[in-house]
């Protein structure tokens, strides 16, 4: 239910102005879910940050460092 209802804000038309103001409050969940041994919940993450990038752009840029590391530490 919830994949289903961030996709569905996602491709909102005025997606971009609804998810910017949300954006702090987006990094923890995604970054443990991130974090998660479970594929399922990983891919997810991976998935929500390609949707994420894609309504806002270079406004996720700030974030990066957050998701990059942990990434980066998995060795994926």
């Amino acid at each position: 239910v919830s994949r289903q209802g961030f996709t569905e804000l996602m491709s909102n038309i005025n997606a971009r102005a609804k998810v910017v103001p949300l954006l702090p409050k987006l990094v923890n969940p995604i970054k443990l879910a991130l974090s998660s041994t479970d594929d399922d919940v990983f891919e997810g993450a991976l998935n929500a940050l390609i949707q994420l990038s894609t309504v806002v752009g270079n406004e996720l840029d700030k974030y990066l460092k957050t998701y990059l590391s942990i990434v980066s530490f998995l060795g994926v």
